[in-house]
């Protein structure tokens, strides 16, 4: 535990839980500390144990449902007065370890440096980012797309997640996601913005494109191209796939859905993604 890359002050409150030291209330009680009450200060509905704060309470059990790790908001409600919902908790545990990482990042030669230049960045003021991604099973044909529509602040203005069937290649989920997301942003007034996919093959398609395309996905391609035409105000961007994290999340969480899901705030399952690519600064 101790050789862990998260803050010291995580690994002592980690130990302290395993020994059963925290000064709980319940704790407090027992060393005949005088308390007005002994009940949770996260749900107010049991007695406030170790075992309650880490595991059993509710509150703490929305935290840990969105993968996250659980930051001592019961010190904030109790010498603060500070409340926040579940998902805050996370965003903000997710957006300190992140940053601890990232600052605490040794340096091992070029190979270190070039995942560190690999990373979301923020569109210029007035121009929104659309993320896009593809998941394919060459197995069974299926997959998603995924696509998330950002502003200058890295907030998340909009989303998709499109579960697809039949498909050729991964290439051809790739494709489908650009079309996906370009369709959605125009309907929508998502515009003007920088359409961004970590697949090279198909920015580089899209942004030269000359001439009909005679490839199998050729037709989809020059349905694109036509979009695009149309759409002065949209550019094609090629990212590597440290900074496309969001949207490959996305693409992940479609392959189990069975109709279409459109979002237009961020859900549960991708506040610590948006968390962590917002840090990364």
């Amino acid at each position: 535990m101790w050789k862990v890359s998260i803050p010291n002050k995580a690994k002592v409150h980690v130990w302290r839980v395993c020994l059963d030291i925290l000064s709980s209330l319940v704790k407090l009680e027992w060393r005949r500390v005088q308390l007005d009450s002994v009940m949770c200060v996260l749900c107010e509905d049991h007695m406030e144990s170790t075992l309650h704060l880490c595991r059993d309470c509710p509150f703490t059990q929305e935290v840990l449902k969105s993968n996250a790790v659980l930051r001592q908001e019961r010190n904030d409600r109790v010498w603060n007065q500070k409340q926040q919902g579940p998902g805050d908790v996370v965003i903000g545990a997710m957006t300190r370890l992140h940053e601890f990482r990232f600052h605490n990042m040794k340096e091992s030669g070029s190979t270190s440096r070039s995942i560190r230049l690999v990373r979301w960045k923020a569109p210029p003021v007035g121009i929104l980012k659309i993320n896009v991604d593809g998941a394919f099973n060459h197995v069974t044909r299926q997959g998603g797309v995924g696509f998330v529509i950002r502003n200058e602040l890295g907030i998340m203005l909009a989303g998709g997640a499109c579960p697809l069937s039949g498909l050729l290649s991964a290439e051809h989920g790739e494709v489908l996601a650009c079309q996906k997301a370009l369709e959605f942003a125009s309907a929508h007034s998502f515009l003007p913005a920088i359409l961004e996919t970590d697949a090279l093959a198909v920015q580089g398609q899209l942004s030269a494109a000359i001439g009909t395309n005679n490839s199998v996905l050729g037709r989809i391609y020059d349905d694109l191209v036509i979009m695009l035409a149309s759409q002065p105000s949209v550019s094609v961007a090629h990212v590597g796939r440290l900074g496309n994290t969001v949207a490959h999340c996305l693409a992940a969480h479609a392959c189990g859905l069975q109709q279409d899901c459109f979002y237009f705030s961020t859900p549960s399952f991708l506040l610590a993604a948006v968390a962590a690519e917002l840090c990364i600064v």
